[in-house]
């Protein structure tokens, strides 16, 4: 059931934490809240919203390995757009990982 879950969630979470082109950019943007967050996700947009539910209580290894991907993505050449996506994973994500850790 381990791999079945793991497929699961590749499938998906990966859609979410991926480079993404001036398009697709645009479009996780459409409706975007900067307030969004895990603990308050009150105005997220759909993009924001399906991140955070892909991310549940029991998931702190792969949160932090997500973690860790965005933050070394973060220092890669991307398009404009995506720097705003990627700011707001890596504090959501370091969000996610200390309420695991609580």
């Amino acid at each position: 059931w381990k791999l079945c879950y793991a497929l699961c969630l590749a499938v998906t979470c990966l859609p979410l934490v991926q480079s993404y082109t001036e398009e697709e950019a645009t479009k996780h943007l459409v409706g975007w809240s900067a307030s969004c967050s895990y603990s308050s996700q009150a105005g997220c947009n759909d993009f924001q919203s399906k991140f955070i539910k892909a991310y549940k209580k029991d998931m702190l290894e792969d949160a932090s390995s997500s973690l860790a991907w965005v933050k070394r993505k973060r220092n890669e050449p991307q398009v404009e757009k995506s720097k705003q996506i990627y700011q707001w994973i890596q504090s959501t994500l370091e969000e996610i990982v200390a309420t695991i850790k609580a």
